[in-house]
C-alpha cells in the first residue's frame, strides 16, 4: 500500500495592532491620529486581508466602519464557525485587548478607532463594576446608537483638538468604557456611586490648580492627584460638587478668563486664545460662540 504524504499548511501567528504606536503596523495605515496617557483616537485605513488571518489588537478598541458596505467573515474567539456580517456605514466593531480571532475582508476599509489601554479598562472596571476587562467579549458589526452619537466627537477632536484636549479625550474614554462594561459584559452591573462630592477643602484645592494651570495641558489624573482621589471618583465627586464635568469647567473658567481679556486689554483674538489656554484663534472661537452666542470680536465690539 502506497504511503500518502499531506502537506499541513503552518498556522499562521496571530496579528495584533498595536494602537498606540500605529506607523509600526503593516496592517493600519494611520490617517490622522491622536494620543493621550494610553487613549488614542485615529482615523485609518487597514489593508486588504483577503486570505484571512486573526487579528486583534493590543488595546482594547472601538472602531466605527465609514466607508461603503462590506462582507466581513469571522468566528468568535475559540470557535472554528465561520460567520459572515454586512458591514453597513455606522457600525461598529469592539474588540477588548490581547483577543485576536479570525476575520477576512476584501479592500481597505476606513475606520475612526477609539483605543485604550488595558490597564485604563481594569482601573475603571474594577473601580465602578469590581471587574477587569476580561469580561468583555468580542462584537462585530453592531448598530449602537450610543456609538453612532458620541463618534462625530471623536472625529472632531482629531480635527480640532487643543489644550484641553487631553482631559476631554479621558471623560470620553471613560465614559466608553462604562457603556461597554453594561452592554458587551457577560453580566450587567449598577456602576458605585461617590456620595457627598469633593468637600469643601478638596475642591478649593482643586480649584486653585486649576485656576494656577488654565494655559496648560490638564488632565483628569493630574486633578484626582490634587485632590487625592482615583480619577474615576473624581470625576464623579466633581461633578457632583460643581454641576459640570471636569472638562466643561475647564473649558468655562477659559472662557471667562478670555472674555476678561477681551474687556480690559488691546491683544488680538489669537493672542488671548494662547492666553485663556486654547490652541488655536478657531478653536477659541468655537468655544466662545457656542456659551456666549456670539463671536469673540462681536463680544468685544458689542461691550467696549
Amino acid at each position: 500500500m502506497p504511503y500518502i504524504m499531506f502537506r499541513l499548511r503552518k498556522a499562521r501567528k496571530p496579528e495584533l495592532i498595536d494602537f498606540s504606536s500605529p506607523e509600526r503596523s503593516s496592517r493600519l495605515v494611520p490617517l490622522t491620529s491622536l494620543s493621550h496617557d494610553g487613549i488614542h483616537v485615529m482615523r485609518s485605513t487597514l489593508t486588504e486581508n483577503e486570505d484571512g488571518r486573526s487579528i486583534g489588537g493590543a488595546q482594547l478598541s472601538i472602531a466605527v466602519h465609514l466607508g461603503s458596505a462590506m462582507d466581513l467573515e469571522w468566528c468568535p474567539p475559540g470557535s472554528d464557525r465561520k460567520r459572515t456580517t454586512r458591514v453597513e456605514r455606522g457600525m461598529a466593531h469592539i474588540n477588548p485587548g490581547n483577543n485576536p480571532f479570525y476575520q477576512r475582508w476584501k479592500g481597505a476599509p476606513e475606520l475612526l478607532i477609539l483605543a485604550i489601554d488595558q490597564h485604563i479598562i481594569d482601573r475603571v472596571g474594577l473601580e465602578t463594576f469590581g471587574r477587569s476587562g476580561s469580561v468583555l467579549r468580542p462584537t462585530v458589526g453592531v448598530v449602537d446608537s450610543d456609538i453612532q452619537h458620541v463618534f462625530p466627537i471623536w472625529q472632531r477632536e482629531l480635527e480640532t483638538g487643543g489644550p484641553d484636549g487631553r482631559l476631554f479625550l479621558e471623560s470620553l474614554a471613560k465614559a466608553a468604557i462604562i457603556h461597554l462594561f453594561r452592554h458587551y459584559a457577560g453580566n450587567e452591573a449598577a456602576p458605585s456611586v461617590l456620595r457627598g462630592g469633593l468637600g469643601v477643602a478638596r475642591l478649593r484645592r482643586v480649584i486653585d490648580y486649576i485656576e494656577a494651570h488654565l494655559e496648560d495641558d490638564l488632565s483628569i489624573r493630574d486633578l484626582a492627584a490634587v485632590a487625592g482621589l482615583s480619577a474615576h471618583h473624581f470625576g464623579l465627586a466633581f461633578r457632583q460638587s460643581t454641576g459640570l464635568p471636569p472638562h466643561r469647567y475647564l473649558v468655562a473658567r477659559r472662557i471667562e478668563r478670555a472674555r476678561a481679556l477681551l474687556l480690559t486689554t488691546d491683544l488680538s483674538i489669537t493672542q488671548i486664545a494662547h492666553t485663556a489656554g486654547f490652541a488655536s484663534h478657531g478653536h477659541f472661537a468655537g468655544h466662545f460662540r457656542k456659551l456666549l452666542g456670539v463671536t469673540p470680536s462681536r463680544f468685544r465690539l458689542d461691550h467696549r
